[in-house]
């Protein structure tokens, strides 16, 4: 074992591996995870070192889509543990202080607000994107459509029984809160998150998807019409 990454709040841990021993530590059908994560009261996430790097750059990438973060700072916040945009949207400025490189309480507070407004920009990209898009949207893409959601609350609701816009949206503000333990705050955002998606947003984007489905098709028809008419000619 190379790293042990320890989420105390979550009650989880990531145990790294070199890759040719990560058959190993997994054990057949899991069995060794299971076991460990029974004895341990923990949650285990056994991964090989090179899909830990992978996600290590793309955590840091993603970090650095915030106005005023640098690759030094993205690297220096990782190292404390922030994974993810929402995980520094939901920091106190005294957290976020401690950041090599961030300039104090005051820079703490604007990155944080530049990170709020860097996932909303990130929400309507996706937004946009899936009203192009033909093929049907999973439960997991709309759940990204929801102002405050990101993966590391995906994982959460989906451990909690939460897999759709609807659920949460259905659920009391303190049992969503105490079942996924993301603490009433949070509960009440993605609440309100939903209820604007579902409101005011998913309307207009099936709307969207309905017009470029439409278009996919009579482009295909064209398409169709267009071979046909250069088959005639060859014969």
């Amino acid at each position: 074992m190379n790293k042990v990454i320890v989420d105390e709040a979550d009650g989880r841990m990531e145990l790294v591996v070199p890759d040719e021993k990560l058959s190993l530590a997994i054990g057949r059908k899991g069995q060794n995870v299971r076991l460990a994560a029974q004895l341990t009261g923990w949650k285990l996430d056994i991964i090989s070192e090179s899909k830990f790097k992978q996600m290590e750059e793309e955590a840091i990438a993603a970090l650095q889509q915030i106005d005023g973060v640098t690759d030094a700072i993205a690297r220096s916040m990782y190292r404390l543990g922030f994974r993810a945009l929402e995980e520094l949207t939901e920091a106190t400025e005294q957290e976020l202080a401690g950041v090599a490189g961030l300039g104090g309480a005051e820079a703490a507070q604007k990155i944080k607000e530049n990170a709020e407004v860097t996932m909303e920009r990130l929400r309507q990209q996706r937004i946009q994107a899936a009203g192009a898009r033909t093929e049907p949207l999973t439960e997991r893409d709309r759940l990204l459509f929801v102002r405050g959601i990101g993966d590391r609350t995906i994982q959460l609701l989906s451990e909690a029984g939460y897999r759709t816009v609807e659920e949460i949206h259905r659920e009391e503000e303190d049992k969503l809160a105490i079942k996924t333990g993301l603490g009433i705050k949070k509960a009440r955002s993605i609440k309100q998150g939903a209820e604007l998606f579902l409101s005011t947003e998913a309307k207009p984007l099936e709307a969207q998807r309905r017009i470029a489905a439409k278009a996919a098709k009579d482009r295909e028809s064209e398409e169709q019409v267009a071979l046909a008419e250069e088959g005639k000619v060859s014969a």
